[in-house]
């Protein structure tokens, strides 16, 4: 028989396997030993990650720790620190430094790598071509660039939104790169609302955020937030002041309306809201062309309980069409609507859109019925104070509860909840307006429907005792 002409070849090797790096060993190794806080921040392999985080928490040190590990990838990376001023971006390059020059002694490109506050220049590129450089918000003009791997925005909350959308997004597309958000707050400004992004991975999967109070920083406050400095500090300071520099929370100060509103209190997770066919459910709106036409479902339980569930917040469109969209969308029980009184027009084209059987059949619509409420303003607004007050829970303990909570996806009335405030004098004096407490015209669009619910569904009469 005759032999095979084919050659045997053993098989290849299998592949080697890749190293995986051991992130808290590498840590360890330039003496970096992060706290819970920075440790949720390194965990996460979000592509946009917002902390909104309190004084004294560690702010300079996180982002860098968790980046500099780009830099150290055999394939070069390129990465910005972006700051409002360039004193402010050298902290965080100062820390790239330390790590990457002082500690681990990586090759360097002399040529272009620079370390002066003098000439604003800051700048680490390593031989084999990744980099780190400060850019300064006070030139806009700066912040224009090729491509990024990644990005720290340093103290976000002082920083515009123009900065991010117009600059800073579209220098990430090319190489889908990230960004890091690090920020003690400063209200409900874009910061605020990029957090909002992130506790609502459901919509923005590519985001994720998270509050870090300062006492979460037990290095410095091992006996957190009873640590005695904290303690101290608390006992100097206002509640508000208080609670945005160290508590990391958002809060707004002068003249904010609703301010039993409680994100602790009245906020339900949008999973653990179900709706219930059982329980009444009414629409109300605010109308609008250029500002926000806004429109909430409410839901009311046997007790009386408030549950804002759903909205429409739209604006630029005639108000036909946003009954038709309505329409097609809603695909619940509906017991009726209330309105503001001095738009009965608009609310008779809602009427007669939801009603009619031609164009599109809706049978939770068919019998559909408008309310024009009163539009009294301080009576309305202290109506729905009562209904935001805690109360005792009534089962032998100190627990407290309200009767009005709003669902964790409905962000426009979450944001006008927080945002909603009364003039300022300076603001009245310039429009000659009698100097009694009235609101300012903006976010109030949702508020202003709110109110037209509680007002037309449970009259002006105080409903409940207000002394809890």
């Amino acid at each position: 028989m005759a032999q095979s002409s084919r050659v045997f070849r053993p098989p290849p090797p299998p592949p080697r396997a890749k190293k995986v790096l051991d992130v808290e060993k590498f840590y360890a190794g330039i003496d970096y030993y992060p706290h819970g806080g920075q440790r949720k921040l390194h965990s996460h392999r979000e592509r946009f990650k917002v902390l909104s985080c309190g004084r004294r928490w560690g702010k300079s040190t996180s982002g860098p720790h968790d980046k500099v590990i780009e830099m150290l990838k055999t394939k070069p990376t390129m990465g910005w620190i972006v700051a409002p001023t360039y004193d402010l971006g050298e902290k965080e390059f100062r820390v790239f430094w330390s790590i990457l020059v002082d500690k681990l002694q990586v090759p360097i490109d002399r040529g272009k790598t620079f370390n002066s506050l003098r000439t604003k220049d800051f700048r680490i590129t390593t031989a084999w071509g990744s980099s780190v450089e400060v850019r300064s918000a006070e030139h806009p003009e700066s912040l224009v660039g090729e491509g990024l791997d990644w990005v720290i925005m340093a103290e976000a909350a002082k920083l515009k939104l123009s900065h991010w959308q117009k600059y800073i997004r579209p220098t990430l597309s090319d190489k889908r790169g990230g960004a890091i958000f690090v920020s003690t707050p400063e209200g409900y400004n874009w910061f605020y609302d990029i957090f909002q992004q992130g506790q609502n991975q459901d919509e923005f999967s590519e985001w994720w955020s998270y509050r870090s109070p300062t006492w979460e920083n037990d290095i410095i406050f091992p006996g957190h937030e009873q640590d005695p400095e904290m303690l101290a500090v608390k006992a100097e300071l206002s509640q508000e002041v208080y609670d945005q520099e160290y508590g990391a929370l958002f809060t707004s100060f002068a003249g904010r309306i609703y301010s039993e509103f409680d994100e602790g209190y009245h906020i339900i997770p949008e999973h653990k809201f179900q709706f219930n066919p059982e329980w009444e459910n009414w629409l109300t709106f605010d109308f609008g062309f250029r500002n926000p036409f806004a429109c909430l479902n409410i839901q009311v339980d046997p007790e009386d309980n408030i549950y804002i569930w759903d909205e429409y917040y739209e604006r630029n469109k005639p108000t036909p069409d946003h009954a038709r969209n309505l329409k097609s969308h809603i695909q619940w029980r509906v017991d009726g609507g209330f309105h503001d009184p001095a738009g009965p027009d608009q609310a008779a084209s809602i009427t007669q859109i939801f009603r009619d059987q031609v164009e599109y059949h809706n049978p939770y619509l068919a019998n559909f019925n408008m309310n024009p409420s009163n539009n009294e303003w301080k009576s309305g607004v202290e109506r729905v104070k009562e209904w935001l007050k805690l109360r005792p829970v009534g089962d032998g303990t100190d627990r407290v509860k309200p009767k009005l909570f709003v669902v964790s996806s409905c962000t426009n009335t979450l944001r006008e909840f927080n945002t909603y405030r009364v003039k300022e004098e300076s603001e009245k004096m310039m429009e000659a307006k009698d100097p009694r407490e009235e609101p300012r015209k903006k976010d109030d669009h949702a508020m202003d429907a709110l109110r037209y619910f509680v007002v037309g569904k449970f009259g002006m009469q105080t409903h409940y005792s207000s002394s809890y």
